[in-house]
């Protein structure tokens, strides 16, 4: 058996949270519908609050912290988690996946 994680990174800044928040759900139905994913990973500063709420708003729940040093300083990471279960449960737009059969083989997946 193989367990499946998709890890998502989100960049809001400049781009309106409403087209990030868009572009991640493609990418979750992506990992879910087109590569059976069983979960997926996303993490954020705690203080960093634009990234956390788009998460959530996606469905993720808190999975824990992590402590890590940037800029010689410590630093706090929100880690979240959503599962394929949580993710069928979500309301979301219809997403159409296309070409995306000839690539298994190179992503060492299989139908």
């Amino acid at each position: 058996m193989c367990v499946r994680t998709a890890s998502l990174e989100l960049r809001v800044g400049s781009q309106r949270l409403r087209d990030t928040a868009r572009d991640a759900r493609q990418v979750l139905h992506l990992a879910f519908a087109g590569l059976d994913a069983a979960e997926a990973t996303t993490a954020s500063f705690t203080d960093n609050a634009a990234p956390l709420n788009v998460s959530r708003r996606l469905g993720y729940r808190p999975d824990g912290i992590t402590r890590d040093v940037l800029h010689g300083r410590a630093v706090v990471s929100q880690r979240l988690r959503l599962t394929r279960q949580e993710w069928e449960l979500t309301d979301r737009p219809a997403v159409a996946i296309s070409g995306l059969d000839p690539c298994l083989a190179q992503l060492g997946l299989e139908r």
